[in-house]
């Protein structure tokens, strides 16, 4: 959604504070999804909670012909980790079917520093049991390589899906709170323009 230069893209609220034809620069506030409840599940039993926070920062873009390359740059505002996320990635856009579909596959790295990981992933001295021993670890890269695709209806309508699968660091991988070293993510939309 877009009203003026405000805008609502998947998860983030954003404010356009610069655009040409070839890029913008943006505002962005995002929400951070990670964390866990205690109770949740008795493997975190004398755990303290990893709160929900809200993370804001920048975002910019740069397009040349069909090839995308997007930055973004944010940190915890509500200093529940001090965590920091620097992430960049390249995109390409192939026009299918008379241009009534577009797919854009795109690969990327996400930076996270070590206030991120060990608060999200990491065990306190207190916190260690015998089946989940004290950790800490450092900044660390996330590779992710996603595809996007969208498919117009009409004029004014669109599907929409994103395909997206991420490589943990082996900081965050080592972790004893992390059984898996990747995870794969999937979203369907619907758009209509007004």
């Amino acid at each position: 959604m877009r009203r003026g230069n405000f805008f609502i893209d998947g998860l983030n609220i954003g404010y356009h504070a610069a655009e040409s034809t070839h890029g913008r620069f943006d505002l962005i506030l995002t929400p951070r999804l990670e964390g866990f409840e205690a109770d949740e599940n008795s493997f975190f039993d004398g755990m303290e909670d990893r709160d929900l926070s809200l993370d804001g920062g920048i975002a910019a873009s740069w397009r040349q012909g069909t090839v995308e390359f997007k930055f973004s740059a944010v940190t915890d505002l509500l200093n529940k980790s001090s965590g920091k996320e620097i992430t960049a990635s390249l995109a390409k856009t192939y026009i299918l079917t008379r241009q009534m579909t577009l797919l854009t596959p795109s690969i990327g790295l996400k930076w996270q520093n070590d206030n991120f990981v060990n608060y999200y992933y990491g065990v306190k001295d207190s916190e260690a049991r015998a089946n989940r021993p004290a950790y800490t670890g450092k900044a660390t890269v996330n590779y992710i390589v996603a595809v996007n695709a969208t498919y117009s209806l009409t004029k004014r309508s669109t599907l929409f899906a994103d395909i997206e699968y991420e490589r943990f660091g082996d900081d965050i991988y080592d972790s004893p709170l992390v059984d898996k070293d990747q995870i794969f993510s999937v979203f369907l939309g619907y758009g209509w323009q007004f």
